[in-house]
């Protein structure tokens, strides 16, 4: 009966907490118009609460410990269940409310298409720096490996691999959210602005950048040192943000932006293109 009580007592809190995130708090948008947070916005807050209820009630006793089993969302529990239901009530109110509102839902980025992606390889080729070299291997290897722009600062190149039968160098670039590695693979493309090998090979000539440079061992061959792919990216404070001006220098009506390229943007199909719209599907 007690377990009951606080279960119950718990859950309307959090139904509660719900309602005021997806029902009660809304914001001025700049037209006037009262627009409720986005589902990616409440989805946050909500787990922010129960992950703080759970730090705060969850050592005092048996029966809030195993209510808070809820936040097992592989399990099985009646409380794992009930708090999917929870979730599952405030996605279908959200969506609901949006579709009323005629509130746009589809937050997904604009798609930089691989003929886009070449043609603003073809562009920065012309530029002809040590600077634009470095960034059609980036765009190009962004939107063949289809990982994100973290990922890419991360691929030791003594780590890649040639795949004999697919004619592909395969890389292995962290996944942040899983904490795990995924297989992507570089290619020829079908010209030489979208072939991923001609843009490393400008890259590293250009900037005279040797992969591999290290000490001999005891039979006087080379011993590789770790060397990134992409060192700017590396170095870079927000790789997603660099990689979004990489691809808006060279296009035709982005505001701001490098004056090195003004002379040589090009038109693209994509509007307001993105480091996201490299990826396919994101």
């Amino acid at each position: 009966m007690g377990q009951s009580h606080r279960s119950t007592s718990v859950q309307s809190g959090a139904v509660h907490a719900m309602g005021l995130l997806a029902i009660a708090h809304l914001q001025e948008t700049q037209q006037g118009e009262k627009w409720g947070f986005s589902y990616d916005s409440v989805m946050a807050y909500f787990n922010s609460l129960v992950a703080l209820a759970d730090a705060k009630v969850n050592p005092k006793s048996d029966h809030t410990r195993l209510f808070f089993m809820c936040r097992d969302f592989k399990g099985s529990s009646e409380e794992a269940k009930w708090l999917q239901g929870v979730k599952d009530k405030m996605h279908r109110h959200i969506f609901q409310r949006c579709t009323m509102n005629n509130i746009p839902m589809d937050m997904s980025a604009n798609p930089v298409y691989p003929e886009d992606g070449a043609v603003m390889c073809r562009t920065l080729a012309l530029e002809g720096s040590a600077e634009a070299a470095d960034r059609k291997m980036i765009v190009c290897s962004v939107s063949q490996g289809g990982c994100r722009a973290g990922g890419l600062a991360f691929i030791l190149v003594e780590d890649m691999r040639w795949d004999p039968h697919f004619k592909v160098v395969e890389a292995k670039p962290p996944m942040v959210k899983v904490s795990k590695n995924k297989m992507i693979s570089f290619m020829a493309g079908i010209d030489r602005h979208w072939c991923w090998f001609r843009q490393w090979a400008d890259s590293m000539v250009m900037n005279k950048r040797a992969q591999f440079v290290g000490e001999l061992d005891e039979e006087e061959n080379p011993i590789p040192n770790p060397h990134v792919l992409s060192p700017s990216l590396e170095s870079a404070q927000d790789c997603g943000t660099k990689i979004t001006a990489i691809v808006r220098d060279v296009c035709v009506g982005e505001e701001g932006g490098s004056k090195r390229y003004e002379k040589v943007r090009v038109k693209i199909s994509a509007q307001r293109p993105s480091t996201s719209g490299l990826r396919p599907g994101a």
